[in-house]
């Protein structure tokens, strides 16, 4: 079966991790042709707009460049770092006879060595870049994020949302035939690919508040976390970031009581917060 699906998808999964998924030159080329920022993002410039001019902004997992169009013209300074060799690349080739000053680097999100403490007004994560890494790596990243951002800055970001993951174990039926095939063998994918959990898969998915597995993302190349808002927002206050609000991706809006979550349409969320610093004296 695993031959099959190597001959099918292009990859042995058990052969790709998600930076060599991100390393690939298909993947490179599918996100360089991303222009668009998501309604979130686009609500999220909106109340930032006035800030923006002052602002030192951290891009991170800034993939080939598609939020840079955007924010870059705005900030004082802008800096999108990636740990991808070939995402940094793309960017500065597309970027290269850019107006103003903006750099590009190769860096993680979990050693964001290259900067000092509180140096940032504004680190964005989007994408759900931080839904690719372990449980303790996201938590570490979250900690780096705080340390690099200034006190009162902004740290904005998307993850997927644990409450819509029902529809991946769920049989969608259809009286078009081919739409009909074409789930069954969607849901075959998921089982196999998630073949060691998936008995435990739907229940947990009910009841954990975060899981990882494989969702299809990239064509099965990636595990993904996803996570309950209630406990991404405990993730953030233990982090030292408040005044967390959430916005759904369909329409844009913040979502003024995330535990009546349940249930949801929307795959990711975006979360936007406050960091806070505790004061020395």
């Amino acid at each position: 079966m695993e031959a099959i699906l190597e001959k099918t998808l292009g990859f042995h999964p058990a052969h790709s991790s998600n930076k060599d998924c991100y390393e690939s030159k298909d993947l490179v080329k599918a996100y360089s042709a991303n222009f668009l920022l998501q309604k979130p993002e686009e609500t999220i410039l909106n109340h930032l707009r006035d800030k923006l001019p002052n602002m030192k902004m951290l891009d991170a997992g800034v993939g080939a460049g598609r939020t840079t169009h955007y924010f870059a013209p705005l900030t004082k300074e802008y800096v999108g770092v990636d740990y991808s060799e070939n995402m940094i690349k793309m960017c500065r080739e597309r970027f290269r006879k850019y107006p103003r000053k903006i750099s590009f680097e190769i860096a993680d999100a979990r050693a964001l060595k290259s900067f000092e403490d509180d140096y940032f007004d504004f680190v964005l994560f989007s994408f759900n870049g931080i839904d690719y890494m372990n449980h303790k790596d996201r938590l570490t990243a979250l900690r780096e994020i705080h340390r690099v951002t200034k006190n009162e800055g902004y740290f904005c970001f998307s993850t997927h949302n644990l409450n819509s993951a029902w529809k991946f174990y769920s049989f969608a039926s259809s009286r078009n035939p081919l739409k009909l095939e074409r789930e069954a063998y969607r849901l075959l994918l998921m089982r196999l690919f998630n073949k060691n959990n998936w008995k435990q898969l739907r229940k947990a998915l009910a009841t954990k508040k975060y899981v990882i597995f494989n969702d299809g993302a990239n064509n099965f190349r990636l595990k993904t976390y996803y996570i309950q808002p209630t406990e991404q927002i405990k993730q953030l206050t233990c982090s030292g970031f408040a005044g967390v609000k959430i916005y759904g991706l369909l329409d844009g809006r913040e979502i003024e009581n995330p535990s009546n979550l349940r249930n949801t349409i929307d795959s990711w969320l975006y979360y936007l917060c406050n960091n806070r610093k505790q004061s020395s004296s």
